[in-house]
């Protein structure tokens, strides 16, 4: 009798915390601004390919028979400063940055089109973070 005391007494537990939880991830979701992401403009030079897996994005175009593919990156947020300063012991002489500002703008890379790309990839992040907290509120339901 005594074990099925402890039983009943862990259940009660199980489920205090299991609805607890549940109560977080709701009280997270409705906290989180779930107003539509902007969408890329019609006049955006790339199409944007997404890889699956990934948070990476390539974007293409052709350009005057140029094929164009880049590779687009969300920085890690715990990465150091140190590692993306490392690279600026040798900086460019002003004119070599300045061509290579206006050879990739020619293409195409902008700092407009970063904005707006940078944007999209924030949403995308916030969406699947989003869905995640919503799959894992019905997992703890369904348990």
């Amino acid at each position: 009798m005594a074990a099925s005391y402890r039983l009943k007494a862990d259940a009660l537990r199980t489920a205090t915390h299991d609805g607890e939880l549940i109560r977080v991830i709701e009280t997270t979701l409705q906290s989180h601004d779930r107003s539509p992401v902007d969408e890329i403009p019609s006049d955006f030079p790339f199409e944007i390919n997404k890889t699956d897996g990934f948070t990476d994005i390539i974007l293409t175009r052709s350009l005057r028979g140029e094929q164009i593919e880049v590779l687009v990156s969300m920085p890690a947020l715990d990465q150091d400063e140190e590692d993306d300063s490392s690279s600026s012991d040798g900086e460019l002489e002003e004119n070599l940055q300045q061509a290579l500002y206006k050879y990739l703008e020619l293409r195409g890379i902008t700092p407009l089109n970063a904005k707006i790309l940078h944007q999209h990839m924030i949403g995308k992040d916030r969406r699947r973070y989003l869905l995640w907290l919503a799959k894992l509120s019905d997992f703890v339901r369904k348990d």
